[in-house]
């Protein structure tokens, strides 16, 4: 919600996609996003506050956070969420279509605060001629002119001002326009000074961050990159990067279908030809203990979120 309020639609892919990480279902994530939606509405409203159950420590947050949105603000956002839900089966890309969603989510709060398109200025028109015979000097006799005046010459007849297009301001709220401003800014921009000043072995694990980001349309590839360990070492002169998979089965067909191109990407960031990548397995002593129960999970799941806990004590939930 705060990265729908910013307009922030970066964040909440970010937001998004930690969510399907932890192996929450996309479905389930939308339309309990359509229902946070209605339970704002209803809070603006306070005569509805039956229609919320809600212990009190949370109607305060509902509370803060609708005031927070105006309400044309959260019909149009459940409008989206709902229509989301509606075309989510019959999607060929469903990640694609929620993070669309997403996306029209965060420029949602540009358009209520009354963001428009700017209205060019319209010229007014000429007036109309009066004709010749009503004009009074016509019917007189035009009077002869004196030396000085043919002496002098005419006044010249003012140039016509050219008429200013209306400047392009910020208000206008295009998807289109907006990512081409962005790329424009990207391919303008110059990389900062720090990064020619790190380490060589900082440069290579920061290449290495952004190598996940390549596989977004694979993501459990790009799960797979992003918690892989990671080993760098020089020999002969070469740097080696090992980075460890969670067992022998993603090792083999990274491997044999992703090394190579994996490799060539990191030497491509770095512009280092003096690079090679290898894979291998983590072994069973380095790896977390993963939970695999319904018990498990809901344990690990309070363990890394205290507002869990507190929904767990508030609703008097067991976790079995």
């Amino acid at each position: 919600m705060d990265s729908f309020l910013a307009g922030d639609y970066g964040s909440a892919l970010l937001k998004f996609d930690e969510i399907l990480s932890k192996g929450f279902n996309a479905l389930h994530f939308c339309a309990a996003l359509s229902s946070h939606f209605r339970d704002l509405m209803v809070t603006r409203n306070g005569g509805l506050d039956s229609l919320l159950e809600l212990p009190d420590s949370l109607r305060k947050r509902y509370s803060e956070q609708s005031s927070r949105c105006s309400l044309k603000f959260l019909y149009d956002a459940l409008a989206i969420t709902t229509a989301c839900e509606a075309g989510y089966k019959q999607a060929i890309n469903p990640r694609l279509h929620i993070e669309f969603a997403l996306m029209r989510l965060a420029f949602l709060s540009k358009a209520s605060a009354g963001v428009s398109e700017p209205v060019p200025a319209k010229s007014e028109p000429a007036p109309a001629p009066v004709p010749v015979a009503a004009r009074p000097e016509a019917a007189s006799a035009k009077p002869a002119a004196s030396p000085e005046s043919a002496a002098s010459p005419a006044p010249a007849a003012p140039a016509p001002r050219e008429r200013k297009r209306p400047a392009k301001t910020g208000s206008a709220l295009s998807l289109t326009s907006i990512l081409e401003e962005e790329q424009a800014a990207k391919s303008t921009a110059k990389a900062p000074a720090v990064a020619d000043e790190l380490p060589e072995d900082e440069k290579l694990q920061q290449a290495w961050n952004e190598i996940p980001a390549e596989y977004a349309s694979s993501p459990r590839l790009a799960n797979t990159l992003k918690n892989a360990l990671l080993d760098i070492h020089t020999e002969d002169g070469i740097k080696v990067l090992t980075f460890k998979v969670s067992n022998a089965s993603q090792e083999k067909w990274i491997r044999e279908n992703r090394l190579l191109s994996l490799e060539g990407i990191l030497q491509r960031k770095t512009g280092s030809s003096r690079i090679r990548l290898e894979v291998g397995v983590i072994p069973a002593e380095e790896k977390e203990a993963q939970p695999y129960t319904d018990h498990e999970k809901a344990t690990a799941l309070m363990g890394q979120n205290g507002e869990i806990q507190n929904l767990v004590k508030d609703f008097g939930l067991e976790t079995k």
